[in-house]
């Protein structure tokens, strides 16, 4: 696992976090300033999520270039490519939440 798809996913556990949040404070008090927040912590998850994949894509990439196909090798290049699609559905889920939330208090708002 390289570094930086370490970092990565610190990072997309605060974005995920802080969009969790200010959904919620959305949902119990609404107000046009952290619908504001919302939008470009929405913009910042999504880009993430396509750099994780497009990160373990590299890595299953480098590793299918350095070694011979084997049964075995081509059992792990298929678990590497479902694994490319972990980040972007869990990103979508916790934003699925953040934004019903948020929906929640734009409907108090109106």
């Amino acid at each position: 696992m390289s570094p930086l798809f370490l970092v990565e996913v610190v990072v997309m556990v605060v974005l995920g976090v802080t969009a969790l949040v200010l959904g919620g404070g959305m949902a119990l008090t609404p107000g046009q300033r952290r619908y504001e927040m919302l939008r470009p912590v929405t913009w910042a998850m999504v880009f993430g999520a396509l750099s994780m994949s497009l990160t373990g894509l590299t890595n299953l990439c480098m590793m299918l270039g350095r070694n011979a196909m084997t049964p075995e090798l081509r059992q792990a290049a298929f678990s590497g490519i479902a694994e490319l699609i972990v980040p972007i559905m869990l990103t979508f889920a916790v934003l699925t939440v953040a934004w019903g939330l948020a929906a929640i208090g734009l409907r108090r708002l109106a």
